[in-house]
């Protein structure tokens, strides 16, 4: 099986290029942020630099996990009462990759249809994944049940189900794994991490790359009910996430939610692009997520050559799909959102075929 960062091996280009309109991902989302993310960046390694470079230099074994360098911005952010585990990681994915081990050679349980390198990684440690489109995930056996949220493909569960979720699993010793790697697109009450407080078995992964514009930065960091932070722990490597990587977030989440205005403009961005591709019927658009600035149709659909030879390149986008299990691709565009990005695309839709 591939995994989906291979879906980038056929994308022709990453930025935009001569004639090329680069869809395949956003990258104009710091534009519309409520604060200049790359003033705050700059300022950060200029401190960094001026006070000798104390994050650089430090080996953190005393925090390894983050929790005294991040766990405060993060129950600011988050506004959590009571103790929750904050382990930081080079990303959300290194963070998946290492909670697959907690399946070890049994079941995980995986609800909607989502990011399928989970399930390769399980199965690549002689483990098993089953699907369940429901809540009740007891006769599965599982030792992690894992769902997305916001789901792009599907119906997103709300905080009341994953409360219930939790209390599903709970007799089975499993571990809710709420991954949120597109929740920066909602405010911070969207986040399941509100609940690690009042449930305990709920494991909270989210990272800085999508609306933030971090990727970069390879900063995931996990939100855990205090009760299972240690068996978290125990699959995580420690000083997984860089020093520094750790201070510019701490400085990012300490800004609280500056997404406000992106989430204005990616609702009325999104909402024009549609009703363009739907007039010009080009494309067969399937229903998706609002929140998030993507828009998907069938990776086979005819109209796809005739965008890409307008000069719009979009990507496909890998699925583990919950009713069959298999792997399938969405042929994803991303939504221009700056203003000089979205003309580009309302007139090369409107171009004929080169």
């Amino acid at each position: 099986m591939s995994l989906a960062v291979d879906t980038y091996d056929n994308t022709r280009t990453m930025p935009d290029g001569e004639g090329i309109l680069n869809l395949a991902w956003t990258v104009d989302e710091r534009d519309f942020l409520r604060v200049d993310l790359t003033a705050l960046v700059t300022r950060e390694l200029e401190e960094e630099a001026r006070g000798r470079l104390p994050f650089l230099n430090r080996y953190f074994v005393d925090d390894p996990y983050g929790q005294q360098t991040i766990g405060p911005a993060v129950a600011s952010f988050f506004s959590l009462k009571g103790e929750a585990g904050v382990t930081c990681g080079a990303g959300v994915n290194s963070l998946l990759h290492a909670l697959a081990l907690l399946v070890g050679g049994g079941t995980a349980c995986l609800i909607g249809d989502g990011y399928p390198d989970f399930s390769h990684w399980v199965q690549r440690l002689g483990g098993e994944c089953v699907s369940r489109s429901g809540l009740d995930v007891r006769g599965t056996g599982a030792a992690v049940v894992l769902i997305e949220r916001p789901e792009l493909i599907g119906s997103t569960m709300p905080l009341d189900a994953v409360r219930e979720l939790c209390e599903e699993a709970a007799p089975l010793g499993a571990i809710v794994v709420a991954d949120e790697s597109y929740a920066n697109y909602y405010p911070p009450s969207f986040s399941a991490a509100t609940l690690t407080a009042s449930v305990p078995n709920l494991a909270v992964l989210r990272g800085l790359a999508k609306a933030n514009g971090q990727g970069g930065l390879r900063f995931g960091y996990c939100i855990t009910s205090p009760q299972i932070t240690q068996r978290v722990r125990g699959v995580v490597a420690p000083m997984l996430a860089s020093s520094l990587s750790m201070r510019i977030a701490r400085a990012i989440l300490g800004l609280g939610d500056i997404c406000e205005p992106l989430r204005a403009r990616i609702r009325s961005a999104r909402r024009e692009m549609l009703e363009l591709l739907q007039s010009s019927a080009v494309i067969d658009v399937l229903p998706s997520c609002e929140a998030v600035p993507y828009v998907f149709c069938r990776a086979g659909d005819p109209g796809v050559p005739a965008l890409e030879k307008r000069g719009i390149v979009g990507k496909l986008h890998a699925f583990r799909m919950e009713r069959t299990g298999a792997i399938e691709h969405r042929y994803r565009l991303s939504v221009p959102l700056a203003a000089e990005r979205f003309e580009l695309f309302r007139a090369k839709l409107n171009e004929e075929p080169r």
